[in-house]
């Protein structure tokens, strides 16, 4: 042939045909044979670019379906014509389409649920099952977290990871959950700092990769920690940082040696630590750090201390020490001063707390060195009024400051300093004789504010029984005897010759007005009757006699009272009545001091009757 002439292609051989499809067969059976597969249908040779397929089953029932494909290029490779891959590949054209001939079987990728098949000009990825798997394990973990949505689901992470923002319910919080099949859901707190450093690097993409773990906040020392792919992010807050560092100057300075830990979530981003002055020392002293307050020292093992850890330490009424103790005071006493007050102590009135209203006017009165002296008590809070009474007094924590009672007999009621029963009544009344034996007597008014007893007001013109007081716990018995009890009684009734504007149940005396002297069931109470016979006792009388003493008055429950059995023959008629003069047994003021008392007084009161050295302690 001329070489010039037009050059004919010539037609393939058909043995070379043959041989081809006879390679193809031989591939695909065994790949069959590979995946244990039984054909479906015939061999098909007649694809493009010379390839063949042919469609399998895992058994002849089955309803799998598996192709088959070969090619010279690509040699024989699988493809699950039912799943997701598969159908893919279908809707793309087959071998003719934009992907090719497949150039592997399909297969997971490793720690997901991803499937993934390459072909010619590219790839198919199955992630479905991959990410139905991860929404559900956010969700989960939201719920078991009791978190709420912030946004919608995100799965197109690197390496098939999944994430969604949540919030608690309420907060301004926001808390990544991100999840990956190797990790699975873990929490990134992305308000936190841990959360915004993890921001900053990237997120996932990022020098850390996903979350191994939450974060985790050492309780005491709050440095927070979480754990990633490729590393740690650690957090320690600025004030931990430079509360140990305070706290390490100080136990170094005093020498100490630490007991504990660091404990730096405290209130206002406080910080602590116990130490010891020695290896074999029994004292523990805690040192306390706050960016205002500097580093204090208590000592916890002393009264003091003590008296620290039982106001609930630094969560409690008195804040952070804003000193150290300071010892070899008056007494042997020692203070300390903290926010909201001070912790006062000498061996005989013990270690006692002071409201920052109440320790300004201890400390204007000179504190301990002063007419005050040391505190008996705490600070009390009762009826909206803070008090605190004193070895020389008592202060009423004012706007500004405190207001002083002096030290006396109603003193000695909020100092817990008499032997009977008051019951925190709002006015309680002592009638007092120096001694056994004598009828004189002083009447003390005492009105209560909150926790300490005021003074209202006092006379030395007052009488009881012509035979002074009984003993402690013995009846006074009949009137004609001329003895008075001792001890607390109601007043809850009163009677005279009109209502000078009282409290108390009154009773305006009348012609048959008496109170019975005699034993019965009427014994020591009242009754009206025109009927007179000894020893009752005829008010109406008595009222009107010169000496007026029923003008005014009222029943002292001895023998008689709420909740009270009466006792027959114990005693009875004990009254506060006008005209000081000896009585039967019963207290007796001037007619002014009588209306005084009436005028103020209310169900519930308290008169408290005897000798000093039995009322007071």
């Amino acid at each position: 042939m001329d070489s010039t002439e037009e050059a004919i292609e010539p037609q393939p051989p058909a043995e070379e045909a043959a041989e081809a499809e006879a390679r193809a067969e031989e591939a695909i059976a065994a790949k069959a044979d590979e995946l244990k597969l039984v054909p479906h249908n015939d061999l098909n040779c007649t694809l493009v670019g010379e390839g063949c397929v042919q469609t399998y089953t895992s058994a002849e029932r089955s309803t799998e379906r598996i192709a088959i494909y070969w090619s010279p290029q690509t040699g024989a490779h699988s493809v699950d014509l039912l799943h997701y891959v598969g159908k893919a590949y279908r809707k793309a054209g087959w071998e003719e389409g934009k992907y090719g001939y497949p150039t592997s079987d399909m297969s997971g990728v490793p720690n997901t649920k991803v499937s993934v098949q390459s072909f010619e000009h590219g790839k198919i990825v199955d992630t479905s099952a991959h990410y139905a798997a991860g929404r559900k394990a956010l969700a989960d973990r939201a719920s078991q977290l009791r978190l709420t949505t912030v946004n919608g689901y995100a799965c197109e992470l690197r390496g098939y990871g999944c994430v969604r923002t949540y919030k608690p319910a309420g907060s301004s919080k926001r808390i990544a959950i991100y999840w990956t099949q190797a990790t699975g859901a873990r929490t990134v707190e992305l308000t936190h700092a841990v959360g915004k450093a993890y921001r900053a690097s990237g997120y996932e993409k990022g020098k850390y990769g996903y979350p191994t773990s939450d974060m985790s906040v050492n309780s005491k020392t709050l440095v927070a920690t979480q754990s990633f792919q490729k590393g740690n992010i650690v957090h320690t807050p600025p004030h931990v940082t430079a509360g140990r560092k305070a706290l390490d100057a100080r136990a170094k300075q005093l020498k100490y040696t630490a007991v504990n830990d660091y404990n730096c979530r405290l209130p206002g981003d406080g910080c602590v630590r116990t130490y010891k002055p020695s290896l074999s020392s029994k004292r523990r002293i805690a040192i306390y750090w706050t960016a205002k307050t500097g580093a204090r020292t208590v000592e916890l093992t002393h009264a003091v201390g003590k008296k620290f850890t039982a106001a609930k330490y630094e969560r409690g009424i008195l804040g952070y020490p804003t000193g150290d103790m300071k010892c070899g005071l008056k007494s042997k006493g020692c203070v300390q001063v903290f926010q909201k007050g001070q912790i006062a102590y000498s061996p005989a009135t013990g270690a006692r707390t002071l409201t920052a209203q109440i320790n300004h006017s201890w400390k204007a009165r000179s504190s301990q060195n002063g007419t005050l002296g040391y505190p008996l008590q705490d600070a009390v809070t009762r009826s909206g009024k803070t008090t605190q009474v004193f070895q020389g007094g008592s202060l009423i924590a004012a706007k500004a400051g405190a207001s002083y009672l002096p030290k006396n007999e109603c003193w000695a009621i909020g100092a817990h300093k008499t032997r009977y029963y008051h019951g925190w009544a709002n006015r309680v009344s002592f009638t007092i004789s120096e001694k056994y034996g004598t009828y004189k007597a002083s009447f003390i008014n005492c009105v209560r504010i909150g926790s300490v007893y005021k003074q209202e007001w006092k006379t030395s013109r007052a009488t009881v029984g012509l035979k002074g007081f009984k003993k402690p716990g013995v009846a006074s018995g009949h009137t004609m005897y001329r003895w008075s009890p001792q001890g607390s009684f109601t007043v809850t009734d009163a009677f005279g010759e009109g209502n000078p504007g009282t409290g108390l149940n009154y009773r305006k005396l009348n012609p048959r007005s008496q109170w019975s002297g005699t034993p019965g069931s009427g014994y020591n109470k009242y009754f009206e009757s025109s009927f007179n016979r000894w020893p009752d006792e005829q008010m109406w009388q008595i009222m009107r006699a010169p000496t007026g003493d029923y003008r005014q008055g009222a029943v002292i429950d001895y023998n008689r009272g709420p909740g009270q059995k009466i006792k027959q023959g114990a005693g009875f008629a004990i009254f506060l009545h006008a005209n000081a003069v000896p009585t039967y047994g019963c207290i007796a003021l001037d007619l002014s001091n009588v209306t005084r008392y009436l005028k103020t007084a209310d169900k519930g009161d308290r008169i408290v009757m005897g000798v000093r050295a039995d009322i007071f302690k």
